[in-house]
């Protein structure tokens, strides 16, 4: 069984003796394999937030790598940092500095399409320089390794692939923000990895503990799972939202489960990367891992889980947008965040319309029922709230959260949904005007 450690970053994985450094980033010592281990050492860690938690924001945090925790780098618009040397490059530059580096994982926020616009260049100018690049997936769970096999051997029309590979139930935002670089890894046969974890796997891991993970899933992680210390939970906290209701109401008990399936995630993301592009990549092969940024920060994600177990380097990217998507400047981002800071313009609303509600159906037993409604999101301008029943939009049927994204997919800013919901019981509809909300930037003085 997999092992649950504790492990301090500190006074750890994260010690600076641990790290050596070149201009391409770190060079990990070769860490020796150790057999996996199949015993469960029990809870680790627990926690207490009272009431609800303070969003102290992630980008400014002491977190990370103890030579550049302290330190913080200027943000530049379509500059890059690099937070170990401390100079702005160019994207071909960042690409360039990355010889040697065998895992890059690229935080992304997936509905910005200029993240994904990074993305797909650092690709592109990896496989220009003649790097063997492989991709690996947030997007997908392992299960859906065929899928992905078939579309890179040009198996598939899009079309077919979105159905085959159930896009809008395995990931469900928008194919478009993702398609230019899913149509370059087929044009030139760029091998895409899944890494996520089933679900249902991450459900099981949430409410009742390590102990109920398969022996199919143990095969997924690393031998160890580094779960709940006090950085780790730190910045767990930071990711909440002020005023989050979700999480202010939920107990010890089940923020816990959270923080649970969040290294869980880390965890099976990380070691299905590592062993994708270990078993499918060449030895001078470079898999640029598409991921959520909050798997990425400060080295206390995915990297943190397997660093052990990796014997090559590994590098993060994250782009940060200079202002915020409330009109807050953004100037100086901590220099642990990420090994390459990428400056990006002002947060926008998503390229892509989306409702602005989050569904019970991960957590619940009604899965169309709202359990939270998005600021400044067409939903809350419309007056749906939090405890709705969802029924249908334009009469076609939301049946789960799946059903939902594919519904809006087919939509444009611009549009009026009519939605039909159940409120105390009394069915309801109500006309919902597709309008983004424009950042109102926060207005500067003369020096």
């Amino acid at each position: 069984m997999t092992r649950i450690c504790n492990a301090s970053v500190a006074g750890g994985a994260r010690k600076a003796s641990d790290l050596m450094f070149n201009a391409a980033g770190p060079a990990r010592r070769p860490a020796s394999r150790r057999p996996r281990s199949r015993w469960l050492a029990g809870a680790c860690a627990s926690f207490l937030l009272a009431g609800a938690a303070r969003a102290e924001g992630t980008l400014q945090l002491p977190l990370g790598d103890p030579a550049r925790r302290e330190a913080s780098v200027a943000l530049q618009l379509d500059r890059i940092v690099d937070t170990r040397r401390g100079d702005a490059i160019s994207a071909e530059e960042m690409a360039a500095r990355l010889a040697g580096v065998r895992l890059v994982f690229f935080g992304e926020s997936h509905t910005n399409f200029d993240f994904h616009r990074a993305q797909a260049q650092l690709i592109r100018l990896l496989h220009e320089q003649g790097r063997e690049v492989l991709v690996g997936l947030e997007m997908f769970p392992y299960t859906r390794q065929a899928e992905l096999d078939r579309w890179t051997a040009g198996d598939y029309s899009e079309a077919e692939f979105l159905e085959a590979a159930d896009w809008y139930g395995s990931w469900g935002y928008h194919w478009h923000y993702y398609a230019d670089i899913f149509r370059y890894a087929r044009d030139h046969r760029l091998t895409m990895i899944a890494i996520n974890a089933p679900r249902a796997t991450v459900k099981a891991v949430r409410s009742e503990g390590f102990e109920a993970l398969r022996e199919e899933d143990q095969a997924h992680m690393p031998p160890a799972v580094r779960f709940g210390n006090e950085e780790h939970q730190r910045l767990f906290r930071a990711s909440f939202e002020s005023g989050d209701l979700v999480h202010a109401q939920l107990s010890e008990a089940q923020l816990t489960g959270m923080l649970r399936a969040q290294a869980t995630w880390d965890a099976v993301m990380g070691w299905n990367a590592m062993r994708g592009l270990e078993q499918r990549g060449g030895p001078d092969a470079i898999m640029v891992v598409l991921i959520g940024a909050g798997h990425v920060t400060y080295g206390l994600g995915s990297q943190w889980q397997i660093e052990d177990e990796f014997s090559g380097r590994i590098a993060s990217v994250v782009p940060v947008p200079l202002i915020t998507a409330d009109g807050e400047p953004v100037t100086r981002v901590q220099a642990s965040y990420a090994d390459f800071i990428w400056g990006l313009p002002a947060s926008r609303a998503p390229e892509f319309p989306q409702l602005g509600v989050s569904l019970a159906g991960r957590i619940g037993s009604q899965p169309t029922r709202v359990i939270q409604v998005g600021k400044r999101t067409p939903a809350a301008a419309a007056g749906l709230q939090v405890g709705d029943l969802l029924q249908d939009i334009d009469g076609e049927a939301i049946e789960s959260f799946a059903a939902l994204r594919r519904i809006m997919a087919g939509h444009d800013w611009g549009e009026d949904l009519e939605v039909g919901f159940e409120r105390e019981g009394r069915l309801q509809r109500l006309r919902v005007p597709l309008r983004r909300q424009p950042v109102a930037t926060t207005p500067r003085t003369a020096d």
